[in-house]
C-alpha cells in the first residue's frame, strides 16, 4: 500500500468512510487495471469530493486544505 497523505481517522465518520473506500478502490484498480474497478473508484471519489466540500463549507478545514485534498485524491484517477 502506498503512503497515505490524509488519514481517515483524522476526519469525521462520513469523510473517513469515503476516504477509506477511495484508498481501497485505488489500490484495487492499480493492481487489476479493470474498468469496473476504475468505475468503483470514480463513484466513491464523487462521494468523497462532496464530503470534503461539505466539511470545508462548515469550516472544519480551510479552502486551501480542501483544494489540496481534492487535488490529491483526484490524482488517483490519472
Amino acid at each position: 500500500m502506498t503512503e497515505r497523505k490524509y488519514k481517515p481517522e483524522n476526519y469525521d465518520i462520513y469523510v473517513a468512510e469515503f476516504m477509506e473506500k477511495v484508498y481501497q478502490d485505488a489500490e484495487k484498480w492499480k493492481k487489476s487495471g479493470s474498468i469496473s474497478d476504475k468505475i468503483d473508484l470514480e463513484n466513491d471519489m464523487l462521494a468523497l469530493r462532496t464530503s470534503i466540500k461539505v466539511i470545508a463549507s462548515e469550516g472544519e478545514i480551510s479552502c486551501r486544505q480542501r483544494d489540496d485534498m481534492l487535488g490529491y485524491f483526484l490524482g488517483f484517477l490519472a
